[in-house]
């Protein structure tokens, strides 16, 4: 089975109904000529999927130019095989900070359970349902305190239908508890919860899928991040960030039988330059992806330079910032077998799946003064930026981060 991540940039049907970029989604996500494809992923974790305005808030679903973007995505999976569920995309974050995350499956294989529920306000445990402010749970009777601030009579967790168009599938209303992943709101509502680092930054988004192994039950219990990336004002944002998912508590405990836990995203921080960052996760077993004890060596770029990219010696990379993206893995029953970056300005391999080059004039072929061709809309521009020259603008291709891939 197969998982990819990626941060594609501001994803938005805007983007992604630009067809060079399409081309470059729908190429790393299905490559090679298809259907049948040579190889598919049966999860699809993507973040930055855009939400972001003014008084957003975290574990709302908003229909907006992101989500719709998301829900094209699926689409494009559901054509191939219509047993491909997309989660319906929980925000994290507040305002300009919001966005959500995005969880699209293979539901011949996995069952998506949660690890909340749908409830009248957002995700919520199980056992919260049918509870008011006098019975439930510190600090989630906070959520009830706040609807009896602006009014509300004796207000309780209900079970609630997801907004459409996110209303199929599993998730479709029936009566029954939906599930829905876990949102870690900010410590600005509760000092119970945890901030990452500040009230406003985006939490990680908590997805627990199950799928048979014989007579046993296998559990991966995901968590996606994508912290707030460090500032002039605030130079360990992301630092800090990290620390505080490495140190939940949902995160050190260690998986049961038959599970794995993948805590996988944009950290924002290089594995060649991480400050402490990541230590909560050595110190509790996870292994990293990209790192001494990973499949990819400290610093392998996950990121695209587009402040100075050129086609010599993989200069159109990011060697300053290298690993900002990363899967960090801790299993117990549950065999992670390969791992890739898939960059598709030179072209990758992987499991000896070729993903192809989306340059028009492909690397080696660029003389010594074709750094501007280089740079155009048709080569690296519409992977990951096409460079200003003169009274031109700068224009958004596909991602300034490249997938990653991870075979169980």
């Amino acid at each position: 089975m197969n998982l990819l991540y990626w941060n594609i940039q501001n994803l938005s049907a805007e983007k992604y109904q630009e067809a060079d970029v399409q081309t470059v989604i729908s190429n790393a996500l299905l490559p090679g000529v298809g259907p049948p494809f040579a190889w598919v992923p049966d999860i699809i974790v993507i973040v930055e999927v855009h939400t972001r305005a003014a008084n957003q808030q975290p574990g709302q679903i908003y229909q907006t130019d992101g989500t719709t973007g998301l829900s094209l995505i699926a689409g494009l999976m559901a054509a191939i095989d219509n047993n491909y569920q997309c989660v319906p995309p929980v925000s994290t974050g507040t305002g300009y900070y919001s966005e959500a995350v995005g969880l699209i499956y293979n539901s011949a294989i996995f069952t998506f359970q949660g690890p909340h529920v749908w409830s009248n306000f957002g995700p919520v445990p199980a056992t919260e349902i049918g509870c008011n402010f006098a019975t439930a749970t510190p600090p989630w009777n906070r959520f009830l305190q706040g609807a009896i601030n602006q009014g509300a009579v004796n207000p309780t967790f209900q079970l609630a239908a997801y907004p459409n168009p996110w209303d199929v599938g599993p998730f479709q209303d029936l009566g029954v508890a939906l599930p829905a992943p876990q949102i870690f709101y900010p410590d600005a509502l509760n000092t119970s919860f945890v901030g990452f680092p500040y009230p406003w930054n985006r939490s990680p988004v908590r997805f627990l899928l199950t799928y048979p192994n014989g007579a046993a039950i296998n559990t991966l219990d995901i968590f996606a991040v994508h912290t707030s990336p460090s500032t002039v004002d605030d130079v360990n944002q992301a630092t800090l960030g990290t620390a505080a998912v490495a140190g939940l508590a949902e995160v050190t405990a260690a998986p049961g039988a038959n599970g794995a836990k993948l805590v996988l995203g944009d950290f924002n921080v290089p594995t060649n330059n991480a400050g402490g960052a990541y230590a909560g996760f050595f110190a509790n077993q996870y292994l990293a992806a990209i790192g001494n004890n990973g499949f990819e060596a400290v610093g392998t770029p996950t990121l695209f330079n587009t402040g100075n990219p050129r086609p010599d010696d993989f200069n159109y990379l990011n060697w300053n910032r290298g690993s900002i993206d990363n899967i960090f893995y801790r299993s117990n029953g549950i065999v992670f077998n390969n791992f890739g970056i898939i960059d598709q300005v030179s072209g990758s391999i992987f499991n000896g799946t070729p993903w192809a080059s989306e340059l028009q004039t492909q690397i080696g072929n660029y003389g010594a003064n074709a750094t501007n061709s280089f740079r155009g809309w048709d080569n690296f521009g519409h992977i990951a930026i096409r460079i200003a020259t003169g009274a031109s603008q700068q224009r958004l291709g596909a991602s300034d981060h490249l997938p990653l891939v991870l075979s169980f």
